[in-house]
């Protein structure tokens, strides 16, 4: 089958922007787009981390520094917003069907300005991870049983207004639950960019059933993450993903799973996954445990992009 991807989650540009590299071509990273696959079209959610403790003022200069380097290697055409974008077109020199869709993960930056998050709606970011570690100003992360705080649920209420998806990946149980309600309050489908399923394994940054049930309910999709330590206790083989992908089936995810796998957020990957490029094997992986080209299709891709299309006002592919 001619596979399609759209990946719900990484950290490469940041990466890109640190060590000097370009994301269009490079041999050090988990993606460059000359190495990126035989896909026909390909979107990827480029998120720009605030790194943990890090000074909320440093963070804020650096997200636009970043999209700076962002800028300069890829044209800003490619940038998928709700102004309009064809995920068929383009190419140039670039890559034929690529496009990109702008986060920022960890709401630190904000550091009290509401009207930070106009700003960075402005220069395209469309999805927001409000927290990343531990308990601060927006709530309680997969490490706390906190919830949002007040000044939390004001940003997710503002980003919900102005067409920002509230990433549920590393909120706490209770935040997640919280963040989804908020998501159904404004008819808007929740997201968890890149987790697993807490019922296969143990893993505080997975997603319990229960929340899983009423995000798929929703409307909202996850996006399941290749880092073997989030999959299981037990080996390192392409196997234990697909273990996550049949429990969120199970529970009624056919249109709610999808990739978030989190390329150059972690040094640790499934076995024989160096990067894009080797994704493939995954879905081979799919095709064994007989899931079906359309199946297959609607995890690598459709769900995605589904996803994204309600969240930027276009119509569905």
């Amino acid at each position: 089958m001619k596979l399609r991807l759209f990946d719900l989650h990484c950290d490469t540009i940041l990466a890109t922007h640190k060590r000097g590299l370009d994301i269009k071509n490079n041999r050090e990273l988990q993606i460059s787009l000359d190495r990126s696959g035989d896909f026909s079209v390909y979107t990827q959610v480029l998120a720009v981390w605030s790194e943990h403790g890090c000074d909320p003022e440093l963070l804020w200069r650096r997200f636009f520094e970043v999209k700076t380097t962002l800028d300069s290697q890829i044209p800003r055409e490619h940038c998928e917003t709700d102004e309009g974008f064809d995920p068929g077109a383009g190419g140039g020199n670039i890559r034929p069907g690529f496009s990109y869709i702008l986060a920022m993960e960890g709401g630190a930056p904000i550091n009290g300005d509401l009207s930070r998050l106009d700003e960075l709606y402005k220069a395209g970011m469309r999805i927001l991870t409000p927290v990343w570690k531990g308990e601060d100003a927006i709530g309680g992360a997969y490490d706390t049983d906190k919830g949002l705080t007040s000044y939390g649920r004001t940003i997710v209420r503002r980003c919900l207004e102005r067409g920002i998806a509230p990433d549920c990946s590393h909120a706490s149980d209770r935040m997640t639950a919280e963040i989804i309600e908020l998501c159904g309050e404004y008819g808007r489908p929740a997201l968890a960019s890149h987790s697993n399923s807490r019922s296969v394994y143990d893993y505080p940054r997975g997603i319990t059933d229960e929340n899983f049930k009423n995000l798929a309910k929703a409307g909202g999709v996850i996006g399941v993450n290749l880092i073997p330590e989030q999959l299981s206790e037990r080996g390192r083989g392409l196997e234990i993903s697909v273990a996550h992908i049949e429990r969120l089936l199970e529970l009624g995810g056919e249109g709610s799973v999808a990739l978030g796998c989190d390329f150059d957020g972690t040094d640790s990957l499934l076995d024989g996954i160096r990067g894009i490029a080797d994704l493939y094997k995954l879905a081979d992986k799919l095709g064994q445990y007989n899931y079906c080209d359309e199946l297959i299709d609607r995890i690598f891709y459709a769900n995605g992009r589904n996803y994204c299309d309600r969240l930027l006002n276009k119509q569905p592919s």
